[in-house]
């Protein structure tokens, strides 16, 4: 990845388990990295990594610090999160309260939680969404070229979920739905875009399903708005978003969209308006049939982009 404008570029290895003693030595070294540079202004990214920095900023010997800006990318304790996990969670956000001094958050639900548990003692605020690049042209002969690369012929239902191959994003639900889906709609495609802790594991589960035909592991994938554009249908079945820019993407290109009823896809997609959102996988396989045979799919196309 190339970097443009920056002067220093640090190589942080840490765990990615909030409660593994591993990340000791990270938050350690962290540290000793704050005190160095002495920065006038932090910005966080992402629940762990903002966790270990906040936390090694409130550690350092150097008190006289410029501000620091966490941006949530999604809070970690939903209504659906397990008791003991979501107080986890709750407990890490506490600690760091003394050393953050404005929280940005994505969407309403984790507006509404930091405001709850005061994850912030200054300034809370919610953007109303985020800006994409404006996508580029495409016409036939690439969605040709990607679904012929592929084998797919042209009667597939080509889905599509680009993600991080992780528990969070729960690639494993779709795998585990499939079989059930094929038996209702036999032409279903689906490639898993991205890379992950989990590939080997879903890797498994595929074959053991004997479900090679039909799911596809590809591994990243740059420019990732060619396959989107490819596809009939973009999907997401995460446990808990931000503000996805996969469902931003695909909205963007006029690809209708199905995905998981939660935070962040709430934000994006009014159900039935611009795109579909489902609760179980009954509920699932049915906007999907209700996709495929819509006749006014080009009304909703039309509202994604709006």
């Amino acid at each position: 990845m190339t970097f443009i404008n920056v002067d220093k570029i640090y190589n942080i290895n840490f765990e990615k388990k909030i409660n593994s003693i591993k990340n000791i030595k990270t938050i350690i070294d962290v540290k000793k990295i704050l005190e160095q540079e002495k920065y006038d202004l932090i910005i966080t990214n992402t629940t762990l990594a903002s966790f270990i920095v906040r936390i090694s900023k409130q550690i350092s010997c150097v008190k006289n610090y410029g501000k620091l800006i966490n941006i949530v990318h999604g809070y970690l304790f939903s209504n659906n999160t397990p008791f003991f996990k979501k107080i986890l969670y709750i407990l890490a956000e506490k600690m760091c309260v003394p050393s953050t001094d404005k929280i940005i958050t994505m969407n309403k639900e984790d507006y509404h939680l930091a405001k709850k548990y005061k994850l912030c003692l200054y300034d809370i605020t919610n953007i109303k969404g985020m800006g994409i690049p404006t996508p580029p042209s495409y016409n036939k002969e690439i969605k040709s070229k990607i679904r012929e690369s592929f084998d797919f012929n042209e009667h597939d239902i080509l889905l599509t979920y680009a993600a991080e191959l992780s528990n969070r994003k729960n690639q494993i639900y779709l795998i585990n739905s499939m079989p059930k889906i094929l038996n209702i709609i036999p032409n279903i495609k689906l490639i898993l875009a991205g890379t992950g802790e989990l590939k080997d594991y879903y890797d498994l589960e595929i074959k053991k399903n004997s479900l090679e035909d039909n799911i596809f592991l590809v591994g990243y994938i740059s420019p990732i708005k060619e396959l989107l554009f490819s596809s009939d249908i973009v999907i997401s079945s995460s446990k808990s978003e931000g503000l996805p820019f996969n469902i931003m993407e695909a909205m963007s290109l006029k690809i209708p969209v199905i995905a998981s009823n939660v935070k962040g896809h709430t934000d994006l997609i009014v159900d039935n308006y611009n795109g579909y959102l489902f609760n179980d996988e009954n509920e699932l396989i049915e906007k999907l049939l209700h996709l495929i045979n819509n006749k006014d799919i080009e009304v909703l196309k039309e509202n994604e982009y709006k």
